[in-house]
């Protein structure tokens, strides 16, 4: 390992922000109040560098109200296209191939992360923070930049703090947290204040682009009867893989994220139980809200299918939602997945016996709806 690596890696370790690199003070306050202040001793360092950034987000929030927030308040946001899928199930993949047809519009890492400046300091800042950045993704080998699509479930955690991405940092009050995947156990106060803080960073990318926009957040998988409600000529696009797959990998990427963001000890060997109710919930959340959908707005496909066939598989994603002309896309489409060579996924070990009965009972839909083998 390379110095300037073994410095990226202490820095990811014990220093980097996380989501909240772009949160503003009285946020980052009222999560700290939220929390009872529980910042364990040896993150103490990364809860600074998070205080000291948000007063330079803060002054940057209102330079930014002051220059656009007009415009924002006068957008419509475009009929989206939302890409859904439980985490681990190919949704990056996916997200990743919709977004070279130029004609959407997508968020980006840099603007997910700062989501209350981006209009006014992207163009300066996302250069100087690549040179933090890794290489990859923590769980994967997935390329990291500051200008890439990335999930706006981020800014949702940074802007108003209603996201299970939160549990990465506050382990101990995950079921809180969590609780913002379905929506179901949260107030009407809190889901409005959800819907505001979405639709407010919806319309900041389409003062940025005006283009519809091609969103994607695990998260949304269950919550699609709100976004109906906020968007009501959405799509939906929805990407599944084998339900011990997902569970392994997800293993994975809880322990590589949570080491590089939270700011709580936590136990480890919980994870496999935890991942099996909230996923569970999530599961539910889906298959009892996907009728809320009509037919030609709504499509599945299985990542086997996609990683076998990308182009053909996009080409009928595009026939079945009734998107502009593929015929235009394909080459940039094509061309992005020439570039992935021979891209290798990780090698997982086999999911533990025990957790192979627990996602088998609590997944069982999943099974039975996408034809897997249990």
């Amino acid at each position: 390992m390379s110095i300037q690596q073994s410095i990226n890696k202490a820095f990811l370790r014990w220093l980097a922000p996380g989501f909240f690199s772009g949160t503003t003070m009285s946020d980052w306050l009222r999560i700290l109040r939220e929390n009872d202040f529980a910042v364990d001793a040896p993150y103490l360092s990364r809860a600074v560098v998070i205080s000291l950034l948000s007063a330079g987000n803060s002054i940057g929030k209102g330079m930014e109200h002051a220059f656009h927030g007009q415009a924002i308040a006068n957008t419509t946001v475009q009929p989206p296209l939302f890409v859904l899928g439980c985490w681990r199930s190919g949704t990056t993949h996916l997200h990743n191939l919709l977004s070279k047809d130029e004609r959407f519009a997508y968020p980006s890492t840099y603007q997910v992360m700062n989501p209350h400046v981006f209009l006014t300091n992207e163009w300066w800042n996302a250069p100087l923070q690549n040179l933090f950045y890794p290489q990859h993704r923590m769980m994967d080998k997935v390329r990291m930049t500051t200008s890439q699509p990335q999930e706006d479930e981020f800014a949702i955690a940074t802007t108003c703090g209603m996201s299970p991405m939160m549990t990465m940092s506050f382990w101990r009050n995950r079921d809180h947290y969590n609780s913002f995947t379905t929506m179901k156990d949260v107030t009407d106060e809190e889901i409005h204040a959800w819907k505001k803080s979405v639709d407010h960073f919806f319309r900041k990318l389409t003062v940025k682009y005006n283009k519809p926009l091609v969103l994607k957040s695990p998260a949304h998988t269950a919550r699609i009867k709100l976004l109906l409600e906020m968007y009501p000529e959405s799509k939906f696009v929805l990407v599944h893989r084998h339900p011990y797959e997902v569970f392994v990998s997800a293993v994975h990427m809880y322990e590589k994220n949570i080491e590089i963001m939270t700011l709580q000890r936590f136990n480890p060997k919980r994870l496999g139980s935890e991942i099996v109710k909230h996923f569970g919930g999530l599961f539910d959340a889906y298959f009892e809200q996907r009728s809320l959908v009509p037919a030609n707005r709504l499509m599945e496909i299985g990542f086997t299918e996609l990683d076998a066939n990308p182009l053909g598989t996009i080409e009928n994603v595009y026939q079945q939602l009734g998107l502009p002309d593929y015929s235009i896309a394909q080459p940039a489409i094509s061309a992005y997945v020439d570039s992935l060579g021979s891209y290798q996924k990780n090698a997982h070990r086999e999911i533990a016996p025990e957790f192979k009965q627990k996602v088998r009972d609590r997944w069982s839909r999943c099974f039975e709806e996408w034809g897997y083998e249990a």
